[in-house]
């Protein structure tokens, strides 16, 4: 997760402009919650402890909690190989756990609850999708 895509998520899903999901993003930084949000990085680097993070976000306070447990106890899916690390600073990522209160805001929450999910998802095996087809047929 990069700025840009951060900034796009936080309008999209929040409804946050890009002024005050950066201001919120820096500020969750300031408090330790997470990594620096001025990046262009959106690939892991090798030394990154992905493991540790998940492990992380296995804590019982959080809402997603049991699948990070699960995803520790099953084993991680690697991460897509096919972004860019431009040197500048790791991708966006939770760095601890955190409650709302933490969080300092509504705001601040609901971006830490959208990068966590994020950072897990990277880490997921990937979704599948069933399709089926159906056909009605109203009155005679």
């Amino acid at each position: 997760l990069n700025t840009v895509e951060m900034l796009k998520m936080a309008s999209q899903v929040l409804g946050l402009g890009p002024d005050d999901a950066l201001h919120v993003a820096e500020s969750l930084y300031l408090k330790g919650i997470l990594s620096y949000p001025r990046t262009e990085t959106d690939r892991y680097p090798e030394n990154f402890d992905l493991e540790e993070t998940v492990r992380c976000m296995a804590s019982p306070s959080l809402p997603w909690a049991q699948f990070a447990q699960q995803l520790a106890t099953s084993g991680l899916t690697a991460p897509r190989e096919d972004g860019h690390d431009v040197g500048d600073h790791p991708p966006i990522t939770p760095v601890k756990s955190a409650t709302s209160s933490q969080c300092g805001s509504e705001a601040g929450w609901a971006l830490y609850e959208e990068v966590c999910r994020h950072f897990l998802a990277t880490v997921s095996p990937d979704a599948t999708v069933r399709e089926a087809e159906l056909q009605l047929q109203l009155g005679d």
